[in-house]
């Protein structure tokens, strides 16, 4: 039942996504044109992206056939440097619309939790500085620590993809006016994802939901290394996109699935943890991402993706010894 919540809010989620790619491509679209570039500048795309390269290869305006990847105070250029200020603008003033919309919803449409009355002990709800005590109090559990890193790791896979993956292959090569179209087979592979593997997430499953998400992950990763985005790569990139959110798709279905029922006694602090190591991951790869090139991310991206698969098998060796333990223990006569 909680694989089967965690798939519904991750494929509304992913669908939002679909819809944002799709508006976005409409508007980026509008009055854009290709434009010719050269083996240089197209030679620092892809694996070869770093911060530093701009400045070596002097991609800025004054060049007549610029690949500006970088803000201007005089002007906006984006990958093939023909989305203008207008465009720009109407894609921040329609999110900004959606963003209202949403807000006035659950204003007046969405009933508060409180009103739910979902607990049948509410005089026992924790207070905001119980939460966070018991969610600090927890890591002292062995079990999360060895899923800290699988809890870490979808977060930090969004923001490697959101950020430099769009940036570094999709801006660099196809134009900033093509993300949306990338990120709408993105979106189309992680539902249909949820929706395959979703029912494998159970306790007889998860492991081979998770290994097989790792596996393509990892495959995706590791061809990022050797791939070389051209200015007619719209196909391969989003193939390449649609193969890595199909893991993620199972991730994101299977994690909180997975602390439901392992932390069952301490429901409200264990997701308290997973969201908190979520963010934690997102903004570390955020934050960092301006310090290392494409390379390194990718290397830090893969070794995420093993690490956290080898200390979810030792969580699963320990958690089935446990339980075979604890049934022999019931078994015992009184």
């Amino acid at each position: 039942m909680q694989s089967r919540i965690s798939s519904l809010a991750f494929i509304q989620q992913r669908s939002a996504v679909l819809i944002g790619g799709v508006i976005s491509s409409l508007i980026l679209a509008i009055q854009s044109s290709s434009v010719s570039l050269t083996d240089e500048q197209i030679e620092i795309c892809g694996s070869n992206y770093c911060n530093e390269d701009l400045k070596t290869f002097g991609l800025n305006r004054n060049q007549s056939n610029p690949v500006n990847l970088t803000f201007d105070d005089s002007e906006i250029q984006y990958g093939d440097g023909n989305t203008s200020k207008l465009q720009i603008y109407t894609f921040l003033a329609a999110t900004a619309l959606f963003v209202i919309v949403a807000s006035a919803i659950n204003k007046w449409f969405v009933t508060s939790l409180p009103k739910l009355n979902l607990s049948d002990k509410p005089e026992n709800a924790m207070s905001i500085f119980q939460l966070l005590t018991g969610t600090l109090r927890q890591h002292s559990d062995i079990r999360l620590l060895l899923l800290i890193p699988l809890i870490i790791t979808p977060f930090g896979n969004d923001s490697f993809w959101h950020a430099e993956f769009n940036k570094a292959y999709i801006t660099c090569s196809i134009g900033m006016k093509n993300i949306g179209y990338v990120s709408i087979w993105a979106s189309v592979s992680s539902i249909i994802s949820t929706l395959l593997f979703g029912w494998f997430n159970s306790k007889k499953y998860r492991c081979m939901s998770l290994t097989f998400a790792t596996i393509i992950q990892a495959l995706t990763v590791v061809a990022l290394l050797f791939y070389k985005p051209t200015t007619s790569s719209y196909l391969s990139l989003s193939v390449i996109s649609a193969c890595f959110y199909i893991g993620s798709g199972i991730r994101y279905s299977l994690v909180p699935a997975l602390i439901t029922v392992v932390f069952k006694d301490n429901l409200a602090i264990a997701l308290s943890n997973n969201h908190m190591w979520g963010s934690i991951g997102a903004a570390i790869v955020f934050g960092f991402s301006k310090y290392f090139c494409i390379t390194t991310k990718i290397y830090i991206l893969l070794s995420l993706i093993i690490i956290s698969y080898i200390l979810y098998v030792i969580f699963e060796i320990s958690y089935k010894i446990n339980e075979k333990k604890i049934n022999r223990q019931k078994e015992l006569p009184t």
